[in-house]
């Protein structure tokens, strides 16, 4: 799929010959404002418009007729009957909407189609309405957006004591209950039997800072509370000397109540005896079983009540970026020191190995990737075990934040185009106030767009998709926002007509920068960013110092154009991968449209050139399948380059 900037139209190329270099064949200007600054004319349409150099007027990019796209606030659709389109002025489309007399208005949401809400202007809009969601969403009332509802965990009902969730376990063995959600407002209690004198330990993890922090209550037998805690990381409650009895703990939203997921680990032990107990993150005596730190930058963690038992191995991982510092000190430390290995998981390398004899801190600089700490007994271990505490802080490394590829894109007007599967690794610095995207989706087609938070927390991370244009957006989906490693932000779209997104990512909070991919999934086919480029009028500039990426569909034809010297020869190869059944036949034309080359082989590449009619300094290369109506296959071109040269020793990916 094509990667990069929107290309020139063919019309324009077209343009260039007729009037020449300096001349005024594209004049238009529809008035509006702001302007696409990546135009071919310059910068005189709107966003999702371009200039036809043939009649001078502002045209649709998501349209081969001529007609105004109804993306583009509201204006006439030559296939609407000239109605103005809800999607972005709450008018009234009276084929879709016949309820409301096809004049927009409205006095509730049921006089409005199934996709719209009465607005408190009393005219119809496009958006969800209370109960007119998917099975498992809610609608946000403020945005009108469909939004994941939080899924209640397995153990629900489970609010007081009459439902509390009944824990069985084995003395001696932690019992972990992971992936556990405590929606908003709800309360979540687990109770289990414990025998006089035993002790028990339970641990709650799993958090970002972003989710909101938890509140743990202990209560004991008789149902009085013996202790409370409250973090956004871990907490950790102890108790000793149990009396006997039916013992819980209660978990509830601290000061923030957004829906939050965390894992629960229970250990009760037999107390006042010499046997080595297992601590709370066992087992993890292997890399496969190590217990994942999930290291925020600059904030410490500490691993308390620690034990190491004969034959025993404590494994600890974590992730780390290039230049990153970890530091990692023990306290306490047993008489016999701990031997510590520091490991890079991806080179299976020790980075640090060597004995810790006292509380001072060991201090690395890593490259990117996972390492695993690795702590055994530097001496002898008796049947009570080792006992010994951990703390690991990471601080990230001081380079800066360097741009991506696709700035400057910190405002709507600078929105670039982005195609499935979309792009990865973007970079949102401190001093960016936003990345915008432009994506499009045809009309009938389901599409997600989900931001991935891709490293540990520099700030939260927000994502808004609109529709319309950047003088005149409406909010389409906005789920909110999240921080810390992998955690993701998703949009769903189901557009009736060809629609243009505009998607805003930003931070408020930023420290230093945000690294995170943007993924676009479209089902069926999904248009690379060249369409439409289904006729020479809208051909694509085809680009000479890079691999053209793009993908042809079914009943899709790709019009690629470009000038060359008049005695010019050039050969161009186009490589293509098969996703379904299907191949791509190739056609050059000349500026007449006369064709110069054709092939049509069943081959993985196929090439044409000009040899056989130089002379001319414009042609157009056409791509169709095969087998027309039934491809779908990706293909990449090559501009002076034949079958008989490695496809990917050639050129780089176009951006």
């Amino acid at each position: 799929m094509l990667r990069g900037k929107r290309l020139i139209p063919f019309a324009f190329l077209f343009g260039l010959m007729i009037y020449g270099p300096g001349s005024s064949g594209c004049s238009c200007d529809d008035g509006a404002s702001p302007k696409v600054t990546n135009d071919p004319c310059g910068g005189t349409c709107a966003l999702g418009k371009q200039c036809n150099a043939t009649t001078g007027m502002c045209d649709s990019i998501t349209a081969n007729n001529g007609s105004n796209n109804a993306t583009n606030n509201g204006s006439n659709n030559a296939t609407n009957n000239g109605s103005n389109n809800a999607t972005n002025n709450g008018s009234n489309n009276a084929t879709n909407n016949p309820t409301n007399n096809g004049n927009g208005t409205c006095a509730a949401d049921g006089d409005c189609a199934a996709e719209e809400y009465c607005g408190a202007d009393s005219m119809c809009a496009t958006g969800c309405r209370v109960g007119g969601c998917d099975a498992g969403e809610l609608c946000d009332t403020a945005t009108h957006a469909c939004f994941a509802a939080c899924v209640a965990d397995a153990n629900e009902p489970n609010e007081d004591a009459a439902t509390q969730t009944v824990l069985t376990f084995t003395a001696g063995t932690p019992l972990a209950s992971d992936g556990l959600t405590l929606c908003a407002d709800d309360i979540d209690r687990f109770a289990f039997d414990v025998l006089e004198g035993q002790e028990l330990a339970i641990l709650i993890e799993g958090l970002s800072t972003s989710d909101g922090n938890l509140k743990a209550t202990l209560f004991d037998g008789d149902g009085a509370e013996v202790m409370a805690d409250a973090d956004t990381r871990d907490i950790e409650l102890r108790a000793t000397a149990l009396l006997a009895g039916t013992w819980a703990v209660q978990i509830e939203h601290g000061n923030r109540a957004g829906d939050v997921t965390y894992d629960l680990t229970l250990l009760v032990q037999d107390g006042g005896g010499v046997t080595c107990t297992a601590d709370l993150y066992e087992p993890n005596d292997t890399s496969g079983t190590a217990e994942s730190l999930d290291l925020e930058y600059g904030e410490t963690k500490d691993l308390a009540n620690l034990s190491l038992c004969e034959a025993d191995v404590d494994q600890y991982s974590l992730m780390a970026a290039a230049g990153d510092t970890l530091t990692v000190s023990f306290d306490p430390v047993p008489a016999d020191g701990l031997a510590v290995r520091v490991v890079n998981a991806d080179t299976n390398t020790d980075v640090f190995n060597a004995s810790v004899a006292d509380t001072n801190a060991i201090e690395l600089t890593l490259e990117a990737g996972e390492y695993i700490v690795v702590v055994e007994p530097a001496g002898t271990v008796g049947e009570e075990g080792l006992d010994y505490g951990m703390r690991f802080l990471l601080d990230a490394a001081a380079l800066g934040c360097v741009d991506d590829a696709l700035e400057d894109n910190d405002v709507c007007e600078q929105a670039r185009n982005v195609a499935a599967p979309g792009v990865t690794e973007r970079i949102l610095c401190a001093e960016d106030s936003a990345d915008w995207f432009a994506v499009f989706v045809p009309g009938g087609s389901d599409a997600t767009i989900n931001a991935v938070y891709a490293n540990r927390t520099q700030g939260a991370l927000t994502m808004v998709i609109y529709a319309g244009n950047c003088s005149n957006a409406e909010v389409i989906a906005s789920p909110g926002t999240c921080g810390g490693r992998d955690c993701e932000l998703s949009g769903t779209l189901s557009p009736a007509a060809d629609t243009t997104y505009l998607v805003q990512i930003q931070s408020a909070d930023i420290t230093d920068f945000i690294q995170y991919d943007l993924a676009v999934d479209i089902s069926g086919c999904a248009p690379d960013l060249c369409e439409p480029n289904n006729t020479r009028g809208d051909a694509c500039t085809l680009q000479t110092n890079c691999r053209t990426r793009a993908n042809i569909c079914p009943n899709d034809l790709d019009f690629y154009c470009f000038n060359v010297g008049a005695a010019e020869t050039f050969s161009i190869a186009v490589h293509h991968f098969r996703i379904q059944s299907g191949d791509v036949d190739l056609t050059l034309v000349n500026s007449s449209g006369t064709a110069v080359d054709t092939s049509w082989t069943t081959a993985d590449c196929e090439d044409v050139s000009n040899a056989s009619a130089t002379g001319d300094t414009m042609y157009c290369l056409k791509v169709e399948a095969a087998d027309f109506g039934g491809s779908n296959d990706e293909y990449r071109i090559v501009f002076g380059a034949t079958c008989a040269e490695p496809e990917t020793q050639v050129l780089p990916i176009c951006q």
